[in-house]
């Protein structure tokens, strides 16, 4: 079902089709769709094509979508909304938004978040008033975004498009792009760099994102099509503008070394965490891990650096690190100065010996995880390695 909240202006736009959009929207007004759309077929009333919003500030004309797991399909470069979108109900839906015969599609997953897509500069944000055959006032509020602001580790930021995306409530937001994008340059053809940045009032900021395997619009993720999506929720009202950016930041990534896992009675060994900087950046910064003490196993360790027993011999940097623990973990911090560089590795050295009063026929672990901005790191779901020890 389709409601016109405003028939007179969408029976206006009807005759004007050819020079605004297949159906408009005009300043103050709205349309609302209850249930999913096809923008092949189109809706009641709204023939397939382009439904054209109005962008001003202050006199925004909206399509509403409302209902949970809402979808809408059929979204190209001349089916789309020209315009903002804002959506009612839960669950993921894909903003059908677009600018200037390009579409540019968002997605969002909570209630009450409205946006509309720039094929634009955000350096500039200005884009083509087609009710007035003139250009727009920078837009949204805040515009323009300077791409020279932006925090360190950003190296690019996209002189593409942008996306203004508000709303009270927290999300997760997912930013698409396709082949005009220039994702290859941006990036230098890595889409380990690929990351959503937000405009805080003063610069861009990265917002921590993860390149998703399977676009949100079908397909695998490439340097030519894909999508990203923020790693945890935020309020979108938090940053005036979103875009995709490229950065150099520091992921590291830990893993464990040792010559057997079963341990007799009496048994010791050494081990090694080998921590990589695995996004090709030099880490900034103190780095800081903690190991789990094993319930039944004593972990000791060198303060020097030597040789740990470890694949016939393995040199640890344990001189480079300071050590403290408590009851529960071994903490280990770089000391000033020492950093990872990029796609380069850390190794640090410990002992681990099974107790003499530990039962038979037990496992336990040994874990090592990073601590969350380490190096300068904002990725963290690969932080963690866990290694099982048996007692025999």
């Amino acid at each position: 079902m389709l409601i016109m909240t405003c028939c007179l202006c969408v029976r206006q736009a009807m005759a004007q089709e050819g020079s605004l959009g297949n159906t408009t929207v005009f300043g103050g007004a709205q349309m609302t769709f209850f249930g999913n759309l096809n923008f092949l077929t189109g809706g009641v009333r709204v023939p397939p094509g382009v439904i054209l919003t109005e962008r001003a500030q202050g006199n925004l004309g909206v399509v509403n979508f409302v209902g949970d797991g809402i979808t809408v399909s059929g979204a190209t470069n001349i089916r789309h909304v020209d315009g903002y979108v804002r959506k009612y109900g839960t669950g993921r839906f894909v903003f059908p938004v677009g600018d200037n015969g390009h579409v540019g599609q968002f997605a969002a997953t909570d209630d009450n978040v409205m946006g509309a897509y720039f094929f634009a500069n955000p350096g500039v944000a200005v884009t083509s008033d087609v009710f007035t055959g003139r250009n727009y006032a920078p837009l949204p509020g805040g515009a323009p975004f300077n791409t020279a602001s932006k925090a360190r580790y950003i190296e690019n930021v996209s002189n593409v498009e942008y996306w203004d995306i508000d709303g009270p409530n927290p999300t997760s937001i997912t930013l698409t792009w396709d082949a005009e994008s220039n994702i290859a340059v941006m990036t230098g053809n890595s889409l380990t760099k690929l990351c959503i940045v937000g405009w805080n009032g003063t610069e861009w900021s990265v917002i921590p994102s993860t390149v998703n395997p399977t676009s949100v619009l079908g397909g695998a993720s490439t340097l030519a099509s894909g999508s990203i999506t923020t790693n945890a929720t935020l309020v979108p009202d938090t940053y005036s503008a979103y875009t995709l950016a490229s950065a150099g930041i520091p992921n590291l990534t830990p893993t464990t070394d040792i010559n057997s896992l079963n341990f007799v009675k009496g048994a010791s060994r050494d081990f090694v965490v080998n921590i990589f900087e695995v996004n090709g950046t030099a880490t900034s910064g103190r780095i800081r891990f903690r190991i789990v003490k094993p319930s039944g196993f004593t972990i000791t360790y060198p303060t020097s650096s030597g040789v740990s027993q470890v694949f016939g011999g393995t040199a640890n940097e344990n001189g480079n690190w300071d050590f403290s623990e408590n009851s529960g973990f071994v903490t280990v911090t770089a000391k000033e100065g020492i950093n990872i560089a990029a796609n380069g590795q850390a190794v640090i050295g410990f002992h681990v010996a099974r107790n003499g009063n530990t039962s038979g026929g037990t496992t336990q672990n040994i874990t090592a995880t990073i601590v969350s901005g380490s190096g300068g790191e904002i990725k963290n779901d690969d932080n963690s390695v866990v290694t099982n020890i048996s007692a025999f």
